[in-house]
């Protein structure tokens, strides 16, 4: 997710199809990542998520 580049952000849609998450975690830490950094990483994440989902249930 720092990095953002097109072949990691399919790596992380790809990880929520393969395994159970802790999502709160993920968030909490993302959220911290944030304000450190002055970036919008959880956001995101989010957006890979919800993207990783549709197209699971297309499948």
């Amino acid at each position: 997710m720092l990095a953002a580049r097109p072949r990691n952000l399919e790596d992380v849609g790809s990880i929520p199809r393969k395994q159970t998450l802790d999502l709160d975690y993920i968030r909490n830490w993302l959220s911290q990542f944030d304000r450190a950094l002055g970036k919008d990483i959880l956001s995101g994440f989010e957006t890979v998520l919800q993207s990783a989902k549709s197209s699971g249930s297309k499948g």
